[in-house]
């Protein structure tokens, strides 16, 4: 049994054939789609035996017509070489469905629109990426379900192959269709991320919508400029569709253009939807706060605090050496006594260069934050001993 950093780690994983998804570095977990709760269980049952065979034993949730299964060393609570032996081991049992993936794509190819129905369906659960050209075409069939279903179906197959013919049916005029397309990028996930990003440049105002309701599921970091851009684009179910998802990546510029929105956007909609946006940021920062004083036990127990109009006062033991404004929801402003020597984190404020200032806003700060108390403290205990 060997034990694997990060990077070996997510190596692995994109080798695996299929998808599965890490779990915080800490599991591998795949969901296997099947007809009836039979099937499945005749699928665990043989995930039962190889498990045997390999002396270690996945976590199984089975339900009807799915199976998730769960992979990680439990005496390490971590990824170990093991897991991915047996992962290969389980994707291997696909190897044997040759029959049904060849007759599935067959009657995709020749059958009946109700056939065709049925064995798109079947393609995205057996996962096989031999069916994948024959599930792209399948995207401009006649029947709507057959092109719903095929969108949905290379999605669980998770092929980049899929992720630019997906992109175009963003644009498509049927709303079913485009989330369709939508949530299949979403599952694919993190390699749609550069098509997606592109899509927001697109003449086609779906695509733009489409695209920032994808990059925000998936939570993409590449994605929060052009998201932010985004709520100033002259469609509004576009910019409606950027003030639910910029408050994953907000900061002062877009609390200040979803302030705008919120007073002055003609469309009741987004104007709705920034002011709920607003809410989280400021429900987030609020939050972030709550930790920050809970931190605060890791520098001394010594510290105390009371609340003074607008914020709190924080002093050790005598002499108060910091405090936090709320005046503006989407930010607290701290003042940090940091003497003669200075805190590189702290801006100097005019008039008493003793004292400094910073901000904490997103999570990103907290640290930053804590350091400068930290520091200040230190100053403070040797200032006013």
């Amino acid at each position: 049994m060997q034990d694997l950093n990060k990077n070996e780690i997510e190596s692995k994983v994109s080798s695996l054939n299929g998808n599965w998804a890490l779990l915080n570095t800490l599991k591998l977990e795949k969901v296997f789609e099947f007809e009836d709760f039979k099937e499945a269980l005749e699928f665990v049952n043989k995930v039962g035996e190889i498990a045997e065979e390999v002396h270690h034993h996945p976590d199984v949730q089975i339900s009807y017509g799915e199976v998730i299964l769960n992979i990680f060393t439990h005496d390490k609570n971590a990824i170990t070489d093991l897991d991915f032996k047996l992962a290969e081991r389980i994707d291997s049992m696909g190897s044997n469905n040759d029959e049904e993936v060849l007759g599935n794509m067959n009657v995709l190819k020749n059958g009946s629109d109700f056939e065709k129905r049925k064995a798109t369906v079947r393609l995205g659960r057996l996962r096989d990426k031999r069916s994948i050209n024959l599930l792209i075409k399948a995207l401009d069939d006649g029947d709507r379900f057959v092109q719903k279903a095929s969108a949905r179906s290379l999605g669980k197959i998770g092929d980049e192959k899929a992720i630019k013919p997906l992109i175009r049916i963003l644009g498509f005029v049927d709303p079913e269709f485009r989330w369709a397309a939508k949530e299949a990028l979403v599952e694919i996930g993190k390699s749609s991320e550069y098509d997606l990003i592109s899509a927001l440049k697109s003449k086609n105002y779906h695509q733009r919508e489409m695209a920032i309701e994808a990059l925000s599921e998936i939570e993409s970091e590449k994605a929060e400029i052009p998201i932010k851009k985004a709520l100033s684009d002259e469609e509004s179910t576009v910019r409606w569709r950027a003030a639910r998802a910029v408050s994953k990546w907000y900061d002062e510029k877009s609390v200040n253009t979803l302030k705008e929105l919120a007073q002055k956007d003609p469309d009741r909609k987004v104007r709705d939807e920034a002011i709920k946006s607003l809410k989280i940021v400021e429900s987030e920062v609020k939050n972030l706060f709550n930790d920050f004083e809970k931190h605060l036990e890791y520098i001394s127990t010594d510290i105390k605090s009371k609340n003074i109009k607008g914020g709190k006062s924080f002093s050790s033991p005598e002499k108060t050496f910091f405090s936090a404004h709320f005046f503006n929801p989407y930010k607290i402003r701290f003042y940090i006594y940091q003497g003669n020597k200075g805190i590189e984190e702290l801006d100097s404020m005019k008039g008493d260069s003793q004292w400094g200032a910073i901000y904490l806003q997103k999570e990103g700060d907290l640290e930053k934050v804590l350091e400068a108390v930290k520091k200040s403290y230190i100053i403070t205990k040797k200032d006013f001993k």
